[in-house]
């Protein structure tokens, strides 16, 4: 996927190519992850923008998170698990939007 960061500094608008640099996640908050990479593109006001891959049969226990989250799928299937054990099947593309603190898979 390309990624390119529009912005204006001085008056002037610039178009920044940005290429991710991809590192394994194994774990975040003191909860173990397996098969996912992640890579922090740029800090965004109070949070930040990171792009996720998910492995097939990547596993992510139940976690949350302080700020709001924009997860978009661009590809491939899978499922969201929440709390009480429901489950949200998706398959690409497909945009979630978490509540800060929102608890999921």
């Amino acid at each position: 996927m390309l990624i390119t960061l529009i912005s204006e500094r001085d008056g002037k608008v610039e178009a920044t190519p940005l290429d991710p640099e991809w590192q394994k996640l194994e774990e975040w908050q003191g909860v173990p992850f397996r098969g996912i990479s992640i890579s922090a593109l740029l800090e965004a006001g109070p949070g930040q923008v990171v792009l996720n891959h998910f492995e097939p049969g990547a596993e992510a226990p139940l976690h949350s998170a302080e700020q709001f989250a924009f997860i978009q799928v661009v590809r491939g299937r899978g499922k969201v698990g929440l709390p009480d054990g429901s489950e949200v099947a998706y398959d690409g593309p497909h945009l979630f939007l978490f509540q800060p603190g929102a608890r999921h898979t």
